[in-house]
């Protein structure tokens, strides 16, 4: 298995408002899954979602991030939970 590489931290208002037109775009995909691979056998069709929706989550992760530093609370990756025993 290959790793994958780390995504950068977004850098600004222009990097920013590209990482939420790229999310909406992937989300639109993902909402029309029949749409994608047209011709293509069925697990190669299920290779490109798997694909989109990794990188859905690599981009919302770098947006809350982003939008966490902003706003000066913490990142959502950031948060802990109590566990159901404290």
């Amino acid at each position: 298995m290959t790793r994958r590489p780390t995504a950068r931290p977004i850098r600004g208002d222009e990097e920013y408002r590209v990482s939420l037109e790229w999310r909406a775009r992937l989300q639109a995909c993902l909402d029309h899954p029949e749409r994608i691979g047209v011709g293509l056998d069925e697990d190669t069709r299920a290779d490109i979602l798997r694909g989109y929706e990794m990188h859905l989550g690599d981009v919302s992760r770098r947006i809350g991030e982003y939008e966490a530093a902003r706003d000066g609370t913490p990142a959502p990756s950031q948060t802990t939970v109590a566990s159901p025993t404290e």
